[in-house]
């Protein structure tokens, strides 16, 4: 042995341990000398298996993974079996094998991760030169251009940002105040800056007609005879209701996207409006207003005049009728009457008034009529102005059963662009996808 190995041979025996040379006289590294000793570990043989190597019941010697210190059914291949449940073995997952890549472990992190660094690589071996730029003055021109061919730069943007842009150009022409709901017309610039003439669409400012409380209540009691029956309906329309919709008119969504594009559009305008008059009026719900009335669903945080349900239901309805069908047809009534019925369905449930249904029926259908003016629908003019005393009629409850709203038309309106491009395009699709029944 040279000098260097008889070291280092010295060094590990005096530190007590050698895997080659053994402090122990006939020590073998398959059968070692001291029972229960353990390669791995040999300053405590039992610790250094705790956890890993049970030991053999009623003995206190553990055992080595060559040569187990007790008698019994153990096997040094799985000291498991026949001791802990499967499914109570703790194994642990083997890690997958690293890449072989030269990239950083985040690029595989995640699926955006491997896109950007995908993306990196490709756009590296595909751009080779940059096309030409555009002045300012050619950007303007060209903008002038798209403006002229298509009367709105409405399909450069994505859906939902589309969807966004003729929303906010709805309620930048919707102004709400007190109880009043006014349209803005066509702004006009003076020599004192802007001026926006304004038109009254929609108003609940007294006077109103006697509306009992009492009166309401029994009619909400006496609905509530109806829950058993109208429950599922109840559940299924308290998050949406557009499958009913989609029922009658007898095709998805999916295959007319313009038409989708129309609907949220006037489902965010709607809200905003219905929001502001709910604050306005301030009406306690009628479980607030009696301990009789027991609503079968939770009762929204909310004013209860006008009903939403009622109002986005009747807005549906009448958005589809003038945009799909154009007019009178039986689809038509049909969507009529699911949207009164959808109205009815929210004072069985207990959560409004039947005049919160009448009122709210009301506004959704000023409102989907006000759009099609806006979208320049053919012969639309903005309609007439309804107040308190025109919607309150009756007993204040709004029939399920009943004819179409009769249209009165008020003054002409100039279409906005780009509600009208929307407007155009979903009327398009509608023209492919619907068989006319018009009468």
């Amino acid at each position: 042995m040279s000098t260097s190995s008889s070291v280092l041979a010295q060094w590990l025996t005096g530190a007590g341990f050698s895997s080659l040379t053994p402090t122990q006289p006939g020590w073998s590294a398959l059968t070692p000398a001291q029972p229960g000793w353990s390669a791995l570990t040999p300053v405590d043989p039992y610790a250094a298996l705790a956890g890993l190597t049970p030991v053999q019941p009623g003995s206190k010697k553990s055992f080595t993974p060559v040569q187990p210190g007790g008698q019994g059914s153990w096997a040094p291949v799985d000291p498991w079996v026949n001791r802990v449940p499967l499914h109570a073995q703790a194994r642990p997952t083997p890690a997958p094998p690293p890449r072989g890549s030269i990239d950083p472990a985040w690029v595989f992190a995640s699926a955006e991760a491997l896109t950007a660094q995908a993306l990196r690589r490709s756009n590296a071996k595909v751009v080779r030169m940059p096309d030409h730029y555009l002045s300012p003055s050619q950007l303007f021109e060209a903008a002038n251009v798209g403006r002229r061919l298509a009367g709105t730069h409405l399909w450069r943007w994505s859906p939902e940002f589309r969807v966004k842009t003729v929303a906010c150009e709805l309620i930048s022409r919707t102004q709400v105040v007190a109880q009043t709901v006014l349209v803005l017309r066509d702004i006009q610039q003076s020599g004192k800056g802007y001026q926006f003439p304004a038109e009254t669409l929609f108003s609940l400012e007294p006077p109103w007609p006697p509306v009992y409380v009492a009166d309401q209540i029994d009619k909400v009691l006496r609905a509530a005879v109806e829950r058993e029956d109208r429950l599922p309906e109840i559940l299924s329309q308290a998050a949406g209701f557009w499958p009913f919709y989609e029922s009658i008119i007898g095709f998805s969504l999916d295959s007319a996207p313009s038409l989708a594009e129309v609907l949220a559009v006037g489902d965010d305008w709607v809200i905003h409006v219905l929001m502001a008059l709910k604050h306005a009026c301030a009406i306690h719900r009628p479980v607030q207003s009696n301990s009789l009335v027991l609503p079968v669903i939770a009762t929204p945080g909310h004013g209860s005049l006008p009903s939403g349900h009622a109002t986005t239901a009747a807005f549906t309805s009448e958005l589809l009728r003038l945009l799909v069908y154009g007019g009178k047809s039986l689809r038509a009534q049909q969507l009529d009457r699911l949207a009164r019925r959808i109205a009815f369905n929210r004072v069985v449930a207990g959560v409004h008034f039947p005049v919160d249904s009448q009122v709210g029926y009301a506004l959704g259908t000023q409102l989907a009529r006000m759009l099609a003016a806006w979208a320049g629908a053919p012969r639309r003019k903005a309609p007439a102005c309804l107040r308190a005393t025109d919607i309150l009629v009756d007993d204040f409850t709004l029939p399920e059963d009943g004819p179409l709203p009769v249209e009165r038309h008020g003054i002409g309106v100039v279409p906005l662009p780009n509600v009208q491009a929307l407007w155009r395009q979903a009327q398009a699709e509608a023209q492919l996808l619907v068989r006319q029944d018009t009468k």
